[in-house]
């Protein structure tokens, strides 16, 4: 199952790439353990994911075809 991720801000600078796809199935959080075993350094920054552009629970399944998107928080006051 093909899974689309996509990294803004400075995660896609971290991450060294805007977006890639992986092949993985399960939850939410199994498709962020992989994404944080592939690319070091985003466990060490804040950011909330998304699943098909909402803010879900951690254990939703994911189902071929999604997207995930790591979002880091938004500046400002």
């Amino acid at each position: 199952m093909s899974i689309e991720v996509q990294y803004l801000g400075l995660l896609a600078e971290t991450a060294g790439k805007a977006s890639e796809n992986i092949e993985l199935s399960g939850s939410k959080s199994k498709v962020l353990d992989s994404v944080l075993e592939r690319h070091p350094g985003l466990e060490k920054l804040n950011f909330v994911v998304s699943l098909n552009g909402t803010i879900s629970h951690q254990e939703e399944e994911v189902q071929d075809g999604d997207r995930i998107t790591l979002i880091p928080p938004a500046p400002g006051g």
